[in-house]
């Protein structure tokens, strides 16, 4: 893993060029990050109608690095030393201490988390708070019923509210492009269905560590003439090319994880 992740950092070195450290620009920034997440230990709690409800000091595994990898997609708009914009995190966790009784459970086609950003600007370090909802699509094996899950979008659920909190260390620029560093902790609440039947589901609360290396764009990229504006849109490239080169990966899942 540690060769894939020196792969990454020196790919991108070798497809940007320039002066190191630039100016700050006013406008919109797009970045795309790639790396991993770690869940905490938490209370996670099942109700069912037929079976006993449960109620699990849930231990999770992440699995940042297989099937649809961990990215974030981020469009902020900057001015001066201050900033807006969205944020959606591809966040995944596994239940790793079923029992008897839920024998699979995995929100992992996303724990999905969507953010409005407001940051701050510190030289070539960024703060952010963000508020923002969380979406699951969850596959969950109850002991002797089918598999509980859903392809595509009908699989996705609002689940509840998230918050962030987030530090971004600037490492390399020029006028168009830029690589960062980016860490952060979310605070997030799912509700999720556990079956087709209403009455029965899930709390699925966490606590997560984030840490991701970026690549990302300036607004002169976007005004840049003819096709060359174009390479505005190149971080959204980076979470494709790393996954489906490097990792082996895809950004969205081949299928039930269940079936692996």
């Amino acid at each position: 893993m540690r060769l894939q992740l020196r792969g990454i950092i020196l790919a991108l070195f070798f497809l940007i060029s320039g002066s190191v450290f630039s100016e700050n620009q006013d406008g919109w920034h797009l970045s795309t990050f790639m790396g991993g997440s770690m869940s905490l230990p938490n209370r996670l709690t099942i109700k069912l109608e037929d079976l006993p409800d449960q109620s699990i000091n849930a231990v999770y595994q992440n699995k940042s690095f297989s099937d649809s990898h961990w990215w974030i997609f981020r469009l902020e708009d900057w001015h001066g030393e201050n900033g807006q914009g969205f944020e959606l995190i591809h966040h995944k966790v596994y239940l790793a201490n079923t029992n008897d009784i839920v024998t699979y459970l995995s929100i992992s086609d996303g724990y999905n988390l969507l953010y409005y950003n407001f940051g701050k600007r510190y030289g070539d370090d960024r703060f952010r708070f963000g508020l923002g909802v969380a979406y699951a699509h969850p596959d969950v094996q109850i002991a002797g019923r089918p598999l509980f899950f859903q392809k595509g979008l009908t699989g996705f659920y609002l689940g509840g509210p998230t918050i962030q909190f987030n530090y971004e260390r600037l490492v390399w620029d020029n006028d168009i492009y830029f690589v960062t560093l980016d860490t952060k902790l979310t605070l997030s609440y799912i509700r999720s269905p556990v079956s087709h039947n209403r009455r029965e589901y899930a709390d699925v609360p966490d606590i997560a560590f984030h840490v991701g290396f970026g690549f990302g764009s300036k607004p002169k990229a976007f005004n840049q003439e003819g096709i060359a504006k174009a390479l505005y849109f190149a971080p959204l490239v980076y979470p494709y090319l790393t996954g489906t080169y490097v990792l082996g990966t895809g950004l969205v899942p081949a299928g039930s994880h269940e079936e692996e």
